[in-house]
């Protein structure tokens, strides 16, 4: 069976009409992955609009917090994550290739879980993101979680 693993970005200051990678998750040269859920949430008022959620895959890192992703499964699993994570960047991953695109309600949030044999694939030695874009300063809470 595989582990489960996730990370949270906590929470972080969106500056409007700016992309913003929140969660970057990297599989190493040994290691693969399947992201299997997302979650995003914002406290932003009406003015906010749309808020533009992206899974992204990226040609290069960017510059974030360094993360230790958690062991989602709990006490059951014997290992730590062999992926690595960033959160919050603040310096864009490089070369961004959109894989889905969700616009999401402002005043609330989405929840991803996706279907068995669907799930968005983390070839070794590859990046992938969530990356949020809103309208107006709001606050984002994003979750990410991988199985490998």
């Amino acid at each position: 069976m595989a582990e489960v693993y996730g990370a949270t970005n906590g929470t972080v200051a969106l500056a409007a009409a700016t992309a913003k990678t929140v969660i970057e998750v990297a599989a190493g040269a040994t290691v693969t992955a399947r992201i299997v859920a997302a979650s995003v949430s914002f406290d932003a008022s009406a003015a906010a609009a749309g808020i533009k959620v992206e899974l992204v895959r990226y040609a290069t890192t960017g510059t974030g917090t360094a993360y230790t992703p958690l062991k989602y499964n709990g006490e059951g699993q014997a290992r730590a994550a062999l992926c690595t994570c960033k959160v919050n960047d603040t310096v864009e991953p490089g070369t961004p290739v959109v894989v889905e695109t969700y616009y999401v309600p402002n005043t609330a949030g989405q929840f991803w879980q996706i279907p068995l044999g669907r799930e968005a694939y983390l070839p070794s030695s590859t990046l992938i993101g969530l990356r949020v874009t809103s309208a107006a300063v709001v606050n984002c809470a994003a979750n990410l979680q991988w199985e490998e």
